[in-house]
């Protein structure tokens, strides 16, 4: 004799909220989004997006962006230059982005997970572009960090 197998029945609002989670999860198109308030910059290659028209999930948590294809001086660096850079990175990204409507493209989910990556643009601007023009940042594509920010 054999047992038919049983799913549990879950509620609408738990299946509505599963679906969005899949579709959080799954790769980006090359589809192009604007972003229309940033709440805060947390570092020169990092910020975070308000999400209040998403999901309560999201607006309660916010969604993290990574500027892809870069890396800048940590705040919490190995010396004071790098603190100082670190510190200057943060504020000219805050500069170019803060109240402006942002464009981010060739989105993927971070690595470390709990954010994303992608290229950020106000008007034709590349945001990580800019910051390398600066040397405030060196081009990072997942790999080893060779930029030793206290030389």
């Amino acid at each position: 004799m054999t047992k038919s197998l049983t799913y549990p029945k879950l509620p609408l609002n738990n299946m509505i909220l599963f679906f969005i989670f899949l579709l959080l999860i799954s790769p980006a198109k090359a589809e192009n989004y604007f972003i229309e308030k940033v709440i805060r910059v947390t570092d020169g290659d990092t910020f975070v997006i308000d999400t209040s028209e998403k999901s309560s999930i999201l607006r309660e948590l916010g969604l993290s962006v990574r500027i892809l294809g870069i890396d800048t001086p940590e705040k919490k660096g190995k010396c004071k230059k790098e603190k100082d850079l670190a510190l200057k990175a943060a504020e000219l990204t805050k500069k170019l982005i803060e109240n402006k409507i942002i464009k981010i493209t060739d989105i993927k989910w971070d690595k470390y997970g709990g954010r994303i990556d992608a290229k950020v643009f106000v008007n034709d601007l590349n945001v990580g572009d800019e910051l390398i023009k600066k040397n405030l940042a060196v081009a990072y594509f997942g790999d080893k960090k060779n930029k030793n920010w206290c030389k």
